[in-house]
């Protein structure tokens, strides 16, 4: 499985990755400070789970869905 954690905390980037991590089926972990950021990975890559930090400094939780549904129906 793919994943994708969105946070602007350090810390619970880095927790999340510690647990994720140590799991057998995470084939591959990557992560993003802010929303702006997890667009451009999105952009490039696919995964198949997407973390996201419900408050971020740049967009809001369900701005960057409203995003990522607009790029699905383009």
């Amino acid at each position: 499985m793919r994943v994708l954690i969105v946070d602007d905390e350090s810390r619970a980037q880095t927790a999340l990755a510690n647990i994720l991590s140590a799991r057998s089926d995470v084939e591959h972990l990557d992560s993003a400070n802010h929303a702006s950021e997890a667009l451009a990975k999105l952009a490039t890559d696919s995964y198949d789970v997407l973390l996201l930090h419900i408050n971020m400094l740049d967009l809001s939780d369900t701005q960057l869905v409203d995003q990522l549904r607009k790029r699905s129906e383009e």
